[in-house]
């Protein structure tokens, strides 16, 4: 299970329960997150007598190769950096955070009226939409996606080259999983909170 918190935050506990209570025991499980919680654990005791964490060192959770600053403006200034910032990285693929579905689509509605090619990502859009919508993220048809968290976990895009923190999460964990958007594959990524 890949972001096993995530799926049980989500409400998936019943339904990865009944996955697992239906597998041979001789299969292994899996249980993946760069975060985890104490319902994890339980649930890997439950179903496997000898369960075992990996655990990385805390430094190592943050890529080396992600610039990672912070703007330190007020709340009226926050769209006029925003405007200025990817009319710099013009050619960058971004992806920019916000906390709420929201936000999410008054600043792809704003980002969209000021020419940007932009679209707004979050949980309240059916799956099909959203793997048509990732999908034209990685052809470049868009090149910024507005998201709320859906989009922090699981993306597997190497191309994104700037990560912005409209809205800072309210954990660390999600900053850990927002940041790690860009920066992948070696590459060399900016995020801006």
């Amino acid at each position: 299970f890949d972001e096993a918190d995530r799926l049980f935050e989500m409400g998936f506990k019943k339904d990865n329960e009944f996955v697992l209570k239906n597998v041979k025991p001789t299969r292994q499980l899996i249980m993946v997150s760069a975060t985890n919680n104490q319902e994890i654990f339980r649930t890997a005791y439950k179903f496997n007598s000898n369960p075992e964490e990996v655990k990385l060192n805390e430094d190592d959770l943050m890529v080396a190769n992600i610039n990672k600053q912070i703007a330190m403006i007020s709340e009226e200034e926050t769209m006029p950096f925003l405007f200025n910032l990817l009319r710099k990285n013009d050619d960058d693929y971004t992806i920019i955070f916000c906390n709420t579905q929201y936000m999410t689509s008054l600043v792809a509605i704003w980002l969209e009226q000021m020419g940007f090619k932009v679209k707004p990502i979050s949980g309240r859009l059916p799956q099909n939409k959203r793997t048509k919508l990732l999908q034209d993220f990685r052809d470049k048809k868009i090149t910024t996606l507005v998201c709320t968290d859906v989009a922090a976990r699981g993306l597997d895009i190497d191309d994104v080259s700037l990560v912005i923190n409209y809205d800072m999460p309210h954990e660390a964990p999600s900053y850990v999983h927002r940041v790690g958007r860009t920066g992948r594959a070696g590459k060399a990524g900016l995020a801006i909170g």
